[in-house]
């Protein structure tokens, strides 16, 4: 109730949390973002819900929800990032970072971040005081942002966590927690460690909620590349990108068209082995996946890269052993072993393209020994999971970008 009370004392109207669970009643969100709200503090829940019903554009490619105790709430999506605000009337509304703000469009009824940005002379991001509109002082419009306190972190972890730390303690020690519907939430704190060893984390003091969106279509201009021109032929296949553009999203749409076949004409579909060692391409709950991976898919979560691609090479008989984020030695070891058993693999890795893998020891031997025969490379140029280019084994182009993100919306979520 303090929390509320203190959002309350505006301009004596109704209050601003009450205002945006109204607004937020308008129309039901999309199906992914509830998953979200579930987990934020009642508070967060409705002001977030407010701000992005007001705000489809925001809504339809919203990637990621910053908490951090004692700033702005925080969003990133598709092409922009800014804060959640209050408006005069207890309106809530999204201000994005970068330019400035005029009084007239501060008082309007709508609220668009492409309309209403903060200029340069203002740090919303880290600014917990009210700001006014650039204007005459007799026409401005308070703009406050929505303040993260230590209480919404806390509630936000009751709720992520069922009200047991202890159960995803596992999880906690590596920095983030997984929830329902494939979504990531990323923590951070103070570090407790046993014998140089990171075991816990404590005194929460920042959550990085990033948002899981499926977007079937999104491998689109890649699987002719990577499947055939055998009925059950596949290309071994690495996709670079740096973090939070796509990757993760290809991989998983590729691995659905791969599983479910058609594409290209002939190709038949194969048994494809999703490793899953962060649960973000099959976001298994309980131990089935959210996402559609096709029908020929055996999912592996939460289980290290390297040792669970032996694993189910092993003993799931795939055509095709797909997994996130290579980089180790022991994952190397591990692609090469596929490779050794006639088993495709599909990857990721962090690079900005093929000559920034060749820097790293790993991703450098790995292609040096012809262990993937296409590279693929996404940016944004037009975008959120641009192609870039596709090379063969031997670097040579076979397309150069930029062609645009596959799917509806472009590529979205956790990559």
């Amino acid at each position: 109730m303090q929390l509320l009370a203190r959002d309350r004392q505006d301009d004596g109207k109704a209050g601003w949390v009450a205002a945006a669970a109204r607004c937020a009643a308008r129309g039901p969100l999309p199906l992914h973002l509830q998953g979200v709200l579930a987990v934020l503090s009642e508070r967060l829940r409705a002001v977030l819900a407010g701000a992005l019903a007001a705000e489809p554009a925001v809504a339809a490619t919203i990637e990621e929800v910053r908490l951090r105790a004692g700033c702005p709430l925080f969003l990133r999506w598709g092409g922009g990032e800014g804060a959640v605000v209050r408006l005069t009337g207890g309106r809530i509304g999204v201000v994005a970072a970068g330019r400035t703000v005029d009084a007239e469009t501060a008082g309007s009824v709508a609220v668009s971040p492409g309309v209403l940005p903060i200029g340069p002379s203002v740090d919303l991001v880290r600014s917990a005081a009210p700001l006014r509109a650039v204007a005459p002082p007799a026409a401005c419009a308070a703009i406050a942002p929505v303040i993260v306190e230590p209480e919404d972190i806390a509630r936000t972890l009751e709720l992520a966590t069922s009200c047991s730390l202890y159960a995803v303690e596992d999880q906690l020690r590596r920095g983030f927690l997984r929830v329902r519907g494939g979504h990531r939430i990323g923590v951070v704190g103070t570090a407790v460690t046993a014998n140089g060893a990171v075991t816990s984390l404590r005194e929460v003091s920042g959550l990085a909620i990033r948002v899981a969106r499926d977007v079937a279509g999104a491998a689109d201009a890649v699987v002719p590349f990577v499947a055939g021109p055998g009925p059950e032929e596949v290309n071994s296949t690495i996709v670079l990108s740096p973090p939070g553009c796509g990757k993760t999203t290809l991989l998983r749409d590729l691995v659905r068209q791969l599983s479910r076949g058609g594409v290209p004409e002939g190709f038949g579909g194969v048994a494809v082995a999703v490793v899953d060692e962060r649960s973000e391409v099959g976001a298994c709950w309980e131990g089935r996946p959210q996402f559609d991976l096709g029908p020929r898919t055996d999912v592996l979560d939460a289980c290290p890269k390297a040792e669970g691609m032996l694993m189910v090479v092993r003993s799931m008989a795939p055509r095709v052993v797909a997994t996130d984020e290579i980089g180790r030695a022991a994952d190397a070891e591990a692609v090469r072993e596929a490779a050794h058993a006639g088993v495709a693999v599909l990857a990721t890795a962090h690079a900005r393209d093929a000559r920034d893998a060749e820097r790293r020891p790993v991703l450098r031997a790995l292609l040096a020994a012809g262990s993937f025969q296409r590279v693929v490379v996404l940016g944004e140029r037009l975008g959120r999971g641009t192609v870039d280019a596709i090379l063969d084994g031997a670097g040579r182009a076979l397309v150069r970008g930029p062609l645009p993100p596959g799917g509806a919306g472009g590529a979205g979520g956790c990559g």
